[in-house]
């Protein structure tokens, strides 16, 4: 899954389009922060972090039209932080 780098605003979630296969745009400044678009164009918020001592996990968050930019910002830092704490 191509990924593409830039940081996500409430612009970059405007010009977002469906490209017929599934992409991740990840933020520059907030690391395991993004937003996964699949191949017809429906785009989720996403937070990837690795568990304490084991593996790598990937949450979604919600969707672009539901959540705004700055919330799921938010949220993701709280979300990294609770996974990062998880022991296996």
């Amino acid at each position: 899954m191509p990924a593409i780098w830039e940081r996500i605003t409430q612009t970059t979630l405007n010009n977002l389009k469906a490209t017929g296969f599934t992409y991740v745009t990840k933020d520059n400044d907030l690391n395991g922060f993004g937003i996964k678009v699949t191949a017809k164009g429906q785009a989720t918020y996403i937070v990837v972090a690795r568990i304490k001592g084991g593996r790598t996990t990937r949450i979604t968050r919600g969707g672009f039209d539901t959540l705004r930019s700055k919330d799921a910002r938010q949220d993701a830092v709280v979300q990294s932080l609770r996974i990062k704490k998880v022991k296996t």
